[in-house]
């Protein structure tokens, strides 16, 4: 009866995404720690599992894949189902770490010029850089807007070393400018009107459900005010 319920109110598109920009924002970056450093302890693992079990994935599905593309794949997908755009946020956290752990951490210029040739040369350098400047794409900033930020606020990861202790680091002022971004957006959709509609479509759909009528009605929605 209740998976009757919830198929028919998912059929009706009334059921509201459980998970927010911000949260899979961070989420992606923490998914990033989790993986470089696995089996030892991150910042963010336990909200990244409890994150993850929302929309159906665990730490053992993502092990058993055989490639980081797959397993970021699977939870890309699953973020799409739960509501459409929320797998680029996921990417855009993932790729900040990988490019901030790579230019911070793996990579080192001591000079302007051996920085610019580093840029020119090393493919996994622009490879990454490429891929997040991609995901900046899709949640909706020109290609002057990634690009500008890629190299402001990443590439000072190569030479500065102020920015050398923050690669594993959610607090890094990356994060925190793009946090701001992201929290915008929840915000701005929490105002919107569409729950009211929805609670409306919900409670005229679920009367009509046969057996369940207005007792069904009042334990999810509750009584009338």
């Amino acid at each position: 009866m209740f998976r009757a319920a919830d198929k028919a109110l998912k059929s009706a598109g009334i059921v509201q995404t459980r998970l927010q920009y911000e949260e899979t924002l961070d989420s992606g970056f923490a998914f990033g720690l989790w993986w470089k450093y696995d089996p030892r302890p991150t910042e963010g693992r336990d909200q990244l599992a409890a994150f993850l079990s929302r929309i159906g994935v665990s730490f053992e599905q993502l092990r058993a894949l055989p490639s980081d593309q797959e397993r970021l794949a699977l939870v890309a997908d699953k973020l799409a189902q739960e509501r459409p755009g929320l797998q680029h946020w996921f990417k855009v956290g993932m790729w900040v770490f990988a490019n901030a752990w790579l230019l911070g951490s793996a990579r080192y210029a001591d000079t302007t010029e051996s920085a610019r040739e580093l840029m020119r040369e090393d493919r996994e350098v622009r490879g990454m850089s490429s891929n997040l400047m991609g995901c900046l794409i899709d949640i909706g900033w020109s290609p002057d807007e990634a690009e500008n930020f890629y190299v402001g606020k990443l590439i000072p990861f190569l030479f500065d070393p102020g920015h050398h202790k923050w690669v594993d680091n959610p607090s890094m002022a990356v994060m925190s400018d793009l946090r701001f971004k992201a929290k915008a957006i929840d915000t701005e959709k929490a105002k919107d009107n569409d729950s009211r509609r929805v609670t409306g479509a919900a409670r005229a759909l679920v009367s009509e459900l046969p057996v369940v009528g207005k007792a069904f009605e009042i334990l999810i929605i509750g009584a009338k005010k």
